[in-house]
């Protein structure tokens, strides 16, 4: 009898905690988690056909007889080494190219192996962002509609089938809540490894110093620098050893402006409104639009310096910083939007969210998912036209709200050396 009592109470016990509230809820995430995996996976076999995908196969199987000499691979097409970014992926594609050596081109298991990281990054994103947001607004509908935002966004479902921008953007999340916690050099690295994705993150990279210099001290600032520096370092140190030239040419490189690359960015919606208009576009401009660029960091630290005060700010700074890259970069494609929108998701800004996820989601329209009729052969086109002056007031909206914010803390400085002025006079 003792013992069909204690088995009583234990189902009892059971049974009240799977029908509590938090057990719903974690049921509802799990589901959700699932399904958007589930909606990846379904697409991977249309990926095959990517331009990209093909350069991975081919670096790929590079890379097993001389994996240290990746970044002297050049594309057919004579438009530039066919790697062109930081070494994390390189890694990936190593482990890949290892465990998949019988495998030829076309074996959907060497897709699906390939996207798994990047269909990981997606899920572990979207629990991020859930957890985040439920504990910074004990909200827990909103934790679900922002990660449901990410987790099921056309813009990254169809991003994860080509690049890798959403491991970068989970790097880049992970180190925003780890400093919110305090864990300064954990986050360090985890930052770090953002920067070894994409050299955008780079914007980021400088927001978060200039924040640490601002909420701390310099020396704290000087070891989170070089805290998150080491794990690039150490990740180029053997093609910096064995073949530094080419690697460093591939990351300083830039693609040259093409009317087939129209997707967003300044330069790119400027020769869009000139070959649409039947003029040529100056020489200069082919040179000069890269010197013009690199103003454009300066300008940013400028800003945020005075900004960056709080998580808050922090989140904030990096938004401005993305957006600025994405209106004066050179080139933009659509999955440099994706960690933009993972920052809107962790900050809460469901209206712009769902413009990018909804305005970005038109290029998807180039892969080969089906037969193009002429009107989305037109929409792709000109799908600049909309997207750079949405991209442009997103960033002109965030500069506002800086200056807003440096006023208010200006007249709060300002108000607290009148109140300790009118203290001594008091006390004289």
């Amino acid at each position: 009898m003792a013992v069909l009592s204690m088995v009583a109470k234990r189902f009892q016990v059971a049974r009240s905690y799977l029908l509590a509230t938090d057990f719903k809820f974690n049921l509802a995430i799990a589901l959700l988690l699932t399904l958007g995996g589930a909606i990846r996976l379904s697409l991977v076999g249309f990926s095959a056909n990517w331009f990209d995908m093909k350069a991975w196969f081919i670096l790929s199987s590079y890379m097993r007889s001389r994996p240290l000499y990746v970044y002297s691979v050049w594309d057919t097409h004579g438009a530039g080494q066919l790697y062109s970014y930081p070494p994390l992926w390189v890694y990936l594609l190593f482990l890949i190219g290892q465990v998949n050596r019988a495998i030829d081109w076309g074996d959907p298991a060497f897709v699906f192996s390939e996207r798994t990281p990047v269909i990981v990054a997606d899920v572990l994103t979207a629990l991020l962002i859930y957890k985040t947001v439920l504990e910074w607004t004990r909200n827990k509908r909103a934790s679900l509609v922002y990660g449901s935002l990410w987790l099921f966004s056309p813009l990254v479902i169809f991003a994860h089938t080509m690049m890798f921008d959403s491991i970068g953007a989970l790097f880049l999340v992970l180190s925003i809540v780890l400093l919110n916690k305090g864990k300064l050099n954990l986050a360090a690295i985890i930052l770090g490894l953002a920067l070894s994705t994409k050299q955008y993150m780079l914007f980021p990279w400088l927001v978060t110093l200039a924040f640490i210099l601002k909420k701390y001290n310099l020396q704290r600032c000087f070891v989170f620098g070089i805290s998150s520096i080491m794990p690039l370092f150490l990740l180029s140190l053997p093609f910096l050893a064995v073949d530094p030239q080419n690697f460093i040419t591939a990351l300083t490189y830039s693609y040259p402006l093409d009317p087939l690359w129209w997707k967003g960015g300044f330069f790119e919606f400027i020769c869009a409104i000139l070959i649409v208009s039947n003029q040529q576009i100056p020489e200069w401009f082919y040179s000069g639009y890269r010197y013009f660029f690199y103003l454009t960091i300066p300008f940013t630290l400028f800003i945020v310096r005075r900004w960056a005060n709080n998580f808050q700010n922090l989140i904030n700074s990096n938004l401005f910083s993305l957006a600025t890259f994405l209106v004066f970069s050179p080139l933009v494609g659509y999955q440099f939007y994706v960690p933009l929108l993972a920052l809107l998701c962790l900050n809460g800004n469901l209206i712009w969210g769902l413009i990018f996820s909804a305005t970005m989601s038109v290029y998807a329209l180039e892969g080969d998912w089906f037969p193009h009729p002429d009107w989305i052969r037109f929409l792709f086109r000109y799908a600049i036209f909309v997207n750079f002056p949405l991209t442009l007031v997103f960033w002109a909206k965030l500069q506002n709200q800086v200056k807003i914010n440096f006023i208010k803390n200006l007249t709060c400085s300002r108000l607290k050396l009148v109140n300790e002025c009118l203290k001594r006079k008091r006390n004289q």
